[in-house]
């Protein structure tokens, strides 16, 4: 049965989800602009540093107190949200573990959440780029495939414009 609270629960789960995104795109957004702007490195700190500088950076509020309150917290829900995901706990106890420790407790955590979660992606990306044969393989695996479906894309569209000769 669908009632109103139904509706909100979804709706208050939608706009976490929302908010748990849009942090996350904020964190890789910026993340990749520093990684370009450095001249496509890290820079002599690495990558955890650049996260770490970037959850840093994001906005909260002024009640020193975290609670998860999507509706009413939006930023702090964002962060108290993305360290739960990456931590596998409920956003709800994870902002009872932090709350009077403040933004700067969350922040920590989440940095270092993020960094945890991340850690066998990057230990698998440093494996791989060992091996630059089975990369380029890869890649020229990649591109014989786009190519052969490029070539039956264009030969569908001459002969839709009937320039099929």
């Amino acid at each position: 049965m669908a009632g109103p609270l139904t509706a909100l629960g979804y709706g208050a789960i939608g706009l976490t989800q929302a908010g748990a995104a849009a942090t996350t795109s904020y964190v890789i957004g910026h993340g990749a602009k520093t990684y370009l702007r450095q001249g496509c490195q890290w820079g002599p700190k690495g990558i955890k540093t650049v996260i770490h500088q970037l959850v840093v950076q994001a906005k909260t509020d002024s009640d020193p107190n975290i609670t998860y309150d999507p509706e009413h917290r939006p930023e702090v829900a964002n962060l108290v949200h993305l360290t739960a995901l990456c931590e596998g706990l409920d956003p709800l106890e994870l902002a009872d573990e932090v709350g009077s420790r403040g933004a700067s407790e969350l922040k920590r955590r989440a940095a270092e959440a993020v960094n945890e979660h991340l850690k066998p992606i990057r230990s698998r990306r440093a494996e791989l780029m060992r091996d630059r044969g089975y990369l380029r393989d890869i890649l020229r695996h990649g591109s014989d495939r786009a190519r052969g479906i490029a070539q039956r894309t264009l030969e569908a569209v001459a002969a839709a414009m009937h320039t099929d000769y």
